[in-house]
């Protein structure tokens, strides 16, 4: 069999593979809407007296129909309780200068063990100044780096509000 006819063949079963798909898609669309089968507690077996009830048939004066379950709509979402949170001023060190990494030692000094680099983009929680060195927090390091090469810098946050009951 030559090339073009097998290629013949394929795109003829491919098109009436897409007509057959658009038909049965056209279908489905334009397709009346069929009701519900609604499902009832009477056509079940009743608990007490294993009386069956059809759906024609009304509860005696003494039975009293189930109570449907009623469910919350979906729509709504239980209230959360109120947030408080307030704006303050936190205190950071960074490097200096954007092409000058710092180092973070273990001692306010230069023959301190060197635990990491502070970079111009990082954001070390200032903790205290001594003697010219600031004492910071980065990534769990806690270390020193020289007042000289850094710089302090503030930045308001919101932060939530714990409220203690008195």
């Amino acid at each position: 069999m030559s090339k073009n006819r097998v290629t013949a063949i394929l795109l003829a079963f491919m098109g009436c593979l897409v007509i057959t798909i658009i038909i049965l898609t056209i279908r489905l669309a334009t397709r009346p809407e069929q009701p519900q089968l609604a499902t009832n507690d009477k056509n079940t077996v009743a608990d007490s007296g294993n009386k069956e009830e059809t759906p024609d048939s009304t509860p005696s004066q003494d039975e009293t129909p189930d109570e449907p379950e009623v469910q919350p709509p979906v729509d709504e979402v239980p209230e959360e309780p109120e947030v408080k949170t307030e704006i303050v001023t936190k205190q950071y060190v960074r490097s200096k200068d954007a092409d000058t990494n710092v180092n973070i030692r273990s001692e306010a000094s230069t023959k301190g063990e060197q635990l990491g680099k502070l970079t111009y983009s990082d954001k070390a929680t200032y903790i205290e100044t001594v003697d010219g060195w600031h004492k910071i927090e980065l990534n769990g390091i806690t270390g020193y780096v020289s007042g000289n090469y850094s710089e302090i810098f503030e930045v308001e946050e919101e932060v939530v509000v714990e409220d203690i009951a008195e």
